[in-house]
């Protein structure tokens, strides 16, 4: 399956609605008469099957969220899916997009020179451990943009050796759990 966020009309793109081609604002005045509203999502939305050439039958969905926004085309190879689950995955997925950004972005993610595959397997998991803490930081401690907590640790996290990063890792991962547990640890020192 295949979930995409197009611009409407954009030029060449025609799709075949019961013999007659129709660009994707066409068809849109075309089925005013059909909008239905979801309810779970408070959207507005039009679906219709049509075919499209190279790919064959898909189905459309133009939503808004609003009567005065703007309508957003979603497309789908998948004919028996609803709007509902249709927009589930599609938010999925645009979580997942904007993750794999931010992994990038800010814990430079792939950019790894090792030629020794477990080096590379150890800088994807670290990547991957790193953004899963910094994301529950955001969520329990304090409530920030995802971008402003990796600013915080971006400069300390780059320029420290794998060992070092294991290590802050490690005993963050241990201080955070006194604090949420609220364990009286005594005098221990964490260096």
């Amino acid at each position: 399956m295949r979930l995409d966020n197009l611009p409407e009309g954009q030029a060449g793109r025609k799709y075949l609605y019961h013999g007659f081609e129709y660009t994707g604002k066409e068809l849109r005045h075309h089925l005013k008469g059909r909008m239905k509203r979801s309810k779970v999502h408070k959207a507005y939305y039009i679906e219709a099957v049509v075919f499209y050439a190279g790919v064959g039958e898909i189905k459309l969905f133009f939503s808004r969220f609003s009567k005065r926004s703007k309508w957003h085309l979603l497309v789908t190879t998948d004919l028996i899916l609803n709007y509902n689950k249709a927009l589930k995955l599609y938010n999925n997925r645009w979580t997942i997009e904007v993750m794999f950004k931010e992994l990038k972005q800010y814990l430079n993610f792939g950019k790894c020179q090792s030629n020794d595959f477990d080096a590379q397997i150890a800088d994807t998991t670290i990547s991957l451990i790193t953004y899963t803490i910094l994301s529950l930081h955001k969520q329990v401690v304090e409530y920030i943009p995802l971008g402003q907590v990796f600013g915080k640790w971006k400069d300390q996290l780059l320029e420290s050796t794998l060992a070092e990063r294991l290590w802050r890792f490690f005993v963050g991962l241990i201080l955070s759990f006194i604090q949420i547990f609220e364990l009286d640890m005594g005098i221990v020192k964490f260096s």
